[in-house]
């Protein structure tokens, strides 16, 4: 399941649009998300979890290390990408940063791309819902909660099987590596917990829903669409 990529570009407000790098990026499925100062920087850092910060220094005299900084308090380990020229004083040490020269628009979208395509997995999206795969966290909305390990893999396995209903039986197995059927209810247990970190109200969640006698399903279309979307199946109220 590919996930679309949102890139931070942070760059001078001043600029022109044909001077702008988000002129100059030539990629699919990605969202290009931009900020002129360090406090909307981490604004939309904290916002939408990017998978690439990048930075364009082009006639601007931003404090580079301070905007590291800044961002590194939000603890996403996210890799950046800087264009101008390489100075290894400008940066944290432990920093996972790539260079690009000034004007070369072809090694701009190359190194762009290798960057994207180590994150690939990393962030799972679903509207106002981000999955960081790598440091097991939850953002809804602007609020992030750490998730425990089971309940990682269980809000895991429904945001990659979208609108479809997930057996109490497949869901155990796949999150619990048991077939016993005995007692399923840490399975509800955990499901009120993700409701509480996804939903806006977890006692009528719009998402995590329970289908009755078979499982749970993660809903991303209406329920008043026709009979033939699997959103369209019969759920009951939480337990």
């Amino acid at each position: 399941m590919t996930m679309p990529s949102i890139l931070l570009i942070v760059e001078n407000n001043n600029l022109n649009q044909a001077n702008s790098l988000a002129s100059h990026l030539t990629l699919e499925e990605s969202q290009l998300v931009q900020a002129h100062t360090i406090e909307t920087a981490k604004e939309q850092t904290s916002l939408l979890w990017p998978n690439l910060i990048l930075l364009h220094l082009h006639q601007w005299d931003i404090d580079v290390l301070q905007l590291q900084q800044t961002l590194n308090q939000l603890n996403l380990n996210l890799p950046w990408v800087i264009v101008g020229e390489e100075s290894q004083s400008l940066i944290s040490s432990n920093a996972h940063v790539s260079w690009v020269t000034p004007n070369n628009v072809s090694q701009l979208n190359e190194v762009v791309v290798q960057a994207l395509d180590k994150q690939a997995n990393r962030f799972v999206r679903f509207r106002q819902i981000v999955l960081d795969c790598q440091n097991r966290e939850v953002l809804q909305r602007e609020t992030s909660h750490s998730l425990t390990p089971k309940e990682f893999r269980l809000l895991h396995l429904l945001l990659t099987r979208p609108d479809q209903i997930l057996t109490r039986k497949e869901i155990m197995q796949h999150v619990w590596q048991t077939d016993y059927m005995g007692d399923t209810r840490t399975l509800d247990v955990h499901v009120r917990w993700l409701r509480k970190k996804i939903e806006d109200n977890p006692a009528r969640p719009d998402y995590l829903k329970t289908v009755r006698g078979e499982g749970y399903i993660f809903v991303t279309r209406s329920l008043r669409q026709p009979r033939e979307t699997a959103a369209a199946v019969p759920t009951e109220p939480v337990e």
